[in-house]
Formats: structure tokens, sequence, C-alpha cells
């Protein structure tokens, strides 16, 4: 795992903001929001959680929120063909997935 990804679950498993070069984590109404270069990723409310590529499905952002699900959830966001996929399940990238 990268360092800022290892501060950035550190940040969300503690629900305490930060900012670590491209990726915040921010609480916002007691919902703990991780956001790569403007864009909300993954949200941590108590024990529901969310993660979106924000229509990004690029190598970074699925790298971001991998690192989130291997701590909550053991599931594995990837791609194939250019189709993002959940477990190797087709997900659209545009929305928000429960996990």
């Amino acid at each position: 795992m990268k360092k800022i990804e290892a501060e950035m679950c550190r940040a969300v498993q503690l629900g305490s903001a930060c900012r670590i070069s491209n990726t915040t984590v921010e609480k916002d109404a007691g919902v703990t929001v991780v956001r790569l270069h403007g864009n909300a990723i993954f949200k941590r409310d108590g024990d529901k959680l969310w993660f979106s590529l924000a229509g990004w499905n690029t190598v970074t952002t699925r790298s971001r929120v991998n690192a989130l699900l291997r701590i909550f959830g053991g599931r594995r966001v990837s791609t194939k063909q250019g189709q993002a996929m959940l477990d190797g399940k087709p997900i659209d990238s545009n929305k928000w997935v429960g996990v």
C-alpha cells in the first residue's frame, strides 16, 4: 500500500481530517468523506460504506478505493476491457455503490 493510501486509511479509521497530496479526508455532518482531486470517492457513516469512481475509472482512483475496501469490506474494484468491475461484476463508474 502506498504511503498516501496508508495515511488516508488511518484517517478514515480514526474519523479524522487530513490532506495528503491530491487526496483529502474530511468529516461532513458526521460522515467521513474521501476526495481525490476534489471528487468524492468514498463515504463512511458508522457501519455504512459507499464508494464511487466519480466517473474516473483510473489506476489512481481504483487504487485509493481498493485500499479502503481492503480495510472495510474485503472487496476489490478492477477494470476489464474498460468496464469498471466490483468483484468481477460490472458497475457504473459514475454511481455510488454500497459495500
